[in-house]
């Protein structure tokens, strides 16, 4: 649950940052975020490598002297990034160069509305790469729009967005797709603990950014034709408790390469006692699998001896 409740707050639409001034001699208005296919976006997070467009408007005071710096972090998809939607007398049209992520013109008192176009980096939730070649996701807070003076550079305002990827989307939506079979669908008590077990455990991958991983791990829940015990549960047992064993040495390796060993022994000793949940309940079912079950918790406790 603070998992994704952490996820909602960082996926939460477009964010206004103050600068501490009591009167911004400019702002920007009316942002508007388009879809390729026009859908209003505005308060959605977008998605890395999608094209948008953005429509916007620039209040200026009367007493600021100065020229105002518009730039972007989006990369261009066309032949130019800005368009000017409004007759504003600031910027020339002979001079300014609306094919580069940053434009300047002269501040006068009034409204300049614009029209940005560009496209999200690519990879810019693929954070880094660990040490076994497993791509490592996040998301990110990415600067759309940035208002600031020419002369110091001093930012006046910006908009922020926040960005997925199709892996962490496609995560979410098979997340919820199993949380509400295990919720609407009767099956064994024992089934369904194991299942919100695996939730769990695939929630913890997502943590540490093993996105690919936590979609395995859910897959390995069906989404139909839930087993009676024991036999068919043990199948399940079998496959699922594998699975969870390799999540969480996926996190383990995660935390060697980014934290020292005192935290990982404390982590060792947290997804040890998970494994002993696991125990308990496949003890009810196999002795033999709570065997086996016993082996991978002593080994995943040698990862860090």
């Amino acid at each position: 649950m603070a998992i994704w409740l952490l996820f909602a707050l960082l996926t939460a639409g477009f964010l206004p940052t103050a600068f501490g001034q009591a009167a911004s001699p400019a702002i920007i208005t009316d942002l508007v975020v388009r879809d390729p296919n026009g859908n209003d976006v505005s308060s959605e997070p977008l998605v890395a490598g999608g094209e948008y467009t953005v429509t916007f408007s620039i209040a200026i005071g009367a007493t600021l002297v100065d020229r105002i710096l518009l730039t972007t972090n989006l990369e261009r998809t066309r032949d130019v990034f800005w368009t000017l939607e409004s007759n504003y007398d600031g910027v020339d049209l002979n001079t300014w160069t609306p094919g580069s992520p940053a434009i300047d013109f002269e501040a006068r008192s009034g409204t300049a509305d614009f029209t940005l176009t560009g496209r999200i980096p690519e990879f810019i939730t693929e954070k880094f790469w660990d040490e076994n070649g497993r791509t490592i996701h996040a998301i990110q807070r990415f600067q759309l729009l940035i208002v600031s003076l020419d002369s110091n550079k001093e930012i006046l305002d910006l908009r922020e967005a926040s960005i997925t990827d199709q892996i962490i989307i496609r995560y979410g939506n098979l997340l919820q797709e199993k949380r509400t079979i295990l919720d609407s669908v009767q099956m064994d008590p024992q089934y369904a603990a194991l299942a919100r077990s695996i939730l769990a455990e695939s929630e913890g991958l997502t943590a540490a950014g093993y996105y690919d991983a936590a979609i395995t791990l859910l897959e390995s829940i069906p989404s139909s034709g839930f087993p009676t015990p024991p036999v068919v549960t043990n199948i399940f047992l079998g496959s699922t408790l594998g699975l969870a064993a390799i999540s969480v040495i996926l996190v383990l390796l995660f935390l060697r390469a980014n934290r020292g060993k005192g935290f990982i022994s404390r982590r060792v000793e947290d997804e040890a006692k998970k494994l002993d949940l696991l125990l308990v309940k496949a003890t009810r079912v196999d002795k033999a699998l709570s065997t086996e079950i016993e082996t991978i918790k002593r080994e995943l406790q040698n990862l860090v001896e």
